[in-house]
């Protein structure tokens, strides 16, 4: 989950190598494709993309430690618990979540009132009419979503207007 760390001091962040740079795009690009923050084997995959060719994972643990060291991120120990600084929240909008929906049989549907907010990036929703349902059973685990699987416990987007 990205969160709101918008009071930086830029004056405080110290200059990037060249290698350090392709790991703070990576992480960036990443999050625009994809609406959340890489894991470290995929900040690897990315740099990769962007030139930037190491074998050890260890190699992007440490470009981490520098960029956070350097004032660029923060870490949390969240599943991708990385937090780009100076990303404010006017980048998101807040999704409501009705609930959960059953992967397996259709037993019950989602409730009909909000049980809280998704905060998502602007960019992954556009304008549209969007809510999320959390999933709830593993019937699902075969489909995927940017090749991903949609797991138990999952939220999933849904145009209302579909």
């Amino acid at each position: 989950m990205l969160h709101d760390v918008s009071k930086v001091n830029r004056k405080s962040m110290e200059i990037l190598t060249q290698k350090q740079k392709i790991v703070l795009q990576a992480i960036k690009q990443f999050f625009s494709e994809h609406g959340e923050m890489p894991t470290v084997r995929e900040i690897k995959e990315e740099s990769s993309r962007l030139g930037l060719h190491l074998k050890s994972l260890r190699s992007f643990f440490l470009y981490l430690n520098a960029l956070e060291e350097k004032g660029y991120i923060e870490r949390t120990s969240e599943d991708r618990g990385i937090l780009l600084k100076g990303v404010t929240s006017d980048n998101f909008v807040q999704i409501p979540v009705f609930g959960s929906a059953s992967a397996g049989a259709a037993a019950m549907f989602a409730d009909q009132y909000v049980e809280g907010y998704l905060r998502v990036s602007k960019r992954l929703v556009k304008d549209r009419n969007i809510f999320a349902v959390q999933v709830n059973g593993t019937s699902m685990n075969k489909a995927t979503v940017n090749g991903k699987t949609i797991e138990n416990g999952d939220f999933v987007l849904v145009n209302a207007e579909v």
